[in-house]
């Protein structure tokens, strides 16, 4: 949001297919509260198939 209000456009690459992202919340003495949530991401099968003439 930063880049986008400097330079009217957002200018850092976004995640791509393939990318991982991984998210993990510790305490204070580096113990994980609810384990960690690691996604990869991928193309959604609905992006590959084609629309129905007359859908909606």
């Amino acid at each position: 949001m930063i880049e986008t209000i400097r330079a009217g456009k957002a200018t850092t690459s976004f995640l791509r297919f393939g990318d991982k992202v991984r998210i993990e919340m510790l305490d204070r003495k580096g113990r994980s509260i609810f384990g960690a949530i690691e996604q990869r991401v991928e193309k959604s099968i609905l992006s590959v198939i084609p629309a129905k003439a007359g859908a909606h």
